[in-house]
């Protein structure tokens, strides 16, 4: 089975031009069982039900629900038989899509965590549709599901996203098999399981690394130059240097997103600057920045805004990123990493309770 934990049509200016649909055949072409949905509500949800209807996969979540009515979004989940065993794939979209990302991701929808469906869908599968393996393909982050799995029974393999967690071994809670594989297409993460009367018994997690020892598939490749054609040239058209890698994977701050908030101020002519706690961009290697590594960036391409803050109001807004970032119940984090800032140092401690966390504040 191939699944996708989603976060995948998008993130490239060819992705958010198409508003998805380019991505598509390269999609098809590696036939994935089921994926889950995090970033592809940028689209909005008509542009999801677009993308859905072309995809030869489905879409799957159990707690995307329409306003209007309470019913699912999305189908809840994707039965295939694999080895004599019937496996349904349940799927769970990121819960923070109407908390804290813009308003037109999740017009006329709702997100909850999904512990509440959950068991009742687990139900559903095993007693009325035959299920011997029940998969949770999850975008909640891994410390949410490592809760989520502690909390329901009947899981077997919960294929965890969103957090970026590299994990070379899975671990089990309450008898659900938990695994991340990092991020941007570096590994696949690979799961085998002996299985006995419907039962694990053995399991074996491994990253395979995706470099230039595996040649590449010449239908798949041929899509990719086909898709990136069109707009090739305008991408490598050099706009910059650095002399330093950029990246974003670092809790507090990164070279990119420092690169970002710098710009920022200048653009905005402040000496204070804010920006999202963002986890995606591939890394941009030391030299030459291409046009198509700005929209790595911020593939959304979204405004700066200004307004004025009073010191308070600052430290308000930290200490309720930081909340976000670091609550004791996994549930309620709902960032990625601190909050990038230019013009603002923030001594603090992340273990200290909500509203309690900033030490030493300087701007």
């Amino acid at each position: 089975m191939t699944l996708d934990n989603g976060d995948t049509i998008h993130g490239t200016h060819v992705a958010v031009a198409s508003k998805g649909l380019a991505l598509v055949p390269t999609m098809n072409a590696l036939a994935f069982d089921a994926m889950a949905v995090h970033w592809e509500f940028a689209y909005e949800p008509d542009g999801v039900q677009r993308i859905a209807e072309h995809l030869d996969n489905p879409m799957v979540a159990v707690n995307c629900h329409r306003k209007h009515d309470d019913q699912l979004f999305l189908p809840p989940w994707r039965m295939v038989t694999r080895a004599g065993l019937r496996i349904p794939m349940i799927g769970l979209a990121c819960p923070i899509i109407d908390k804290s990302m813009p308003p037109s991701f999740s017009e006329g929808l709702y997100f909850t965590i999904g512990n509440v469906e959950l068991p009742r869908w687990i139900r559903h599968v095993r007693e009325e549709e035959g299920a011997e393996l029940v998969i949770v393909l999850s975008h909640l982050g891994f410390p949410q599901d490592v809760k989520l799995a502690g909390e329901v029974a009947g899981i077997d393999i919960l294929v965890s996203g969103h957090t970026h967690n590299r994990m070379d071994r899975a671990i089990v809670v309450n008898g659900a098999i938990i695994l991340q594989s990092w991020h941007h297409w570096a590994f696949v993460g690979r799961l085998d399981v002996e299985v006995e009367a419907g039962r694990i018994v053995n399991h074996h997690h491994s990253l395979v690394a995706i470099d230039q020892s595996i040649d590449p598939n010449r239908h798949v490749a041929a899509l990719v130059d086909a898709t990136l054609d069109a707009e090739r040239n305008a991408m490598a058209e050099a706009i910059g240097r650095t002399d330093v890698p950029l990246h974003r994977y670092a809790m507090s701050h990164a070279p990119m997103d420092d690169l970002l908030v710098a710009a920022i101020a200048e653009a905005a002519v402040t000496k204070v600057a804010f920006s999202n706690d963002w986890r995606y961009g591939a890394p941009i290697p030391v030299g030459s920045i291409m046009l198509g590594d700005l929209w790595n960036i911020v593939p959304m391409n979204p405004p700066i805004s200004t307004t004025e803050l009073t010191g308070a109001e600052i430290r308000q807004m930290i200490e309720a990123n930081l909340e976000r970032t670091f609550a004791a119940d996994p549930y309620q984090q709902m960032g990625g990493y601190v909050e990038r800032m230019a013009g603002v140092q923030v001594y603090l401690g992340a273990e200290n309770p909500q509203d309690h966390r900033i030490d030493r504040l300087f701007v």
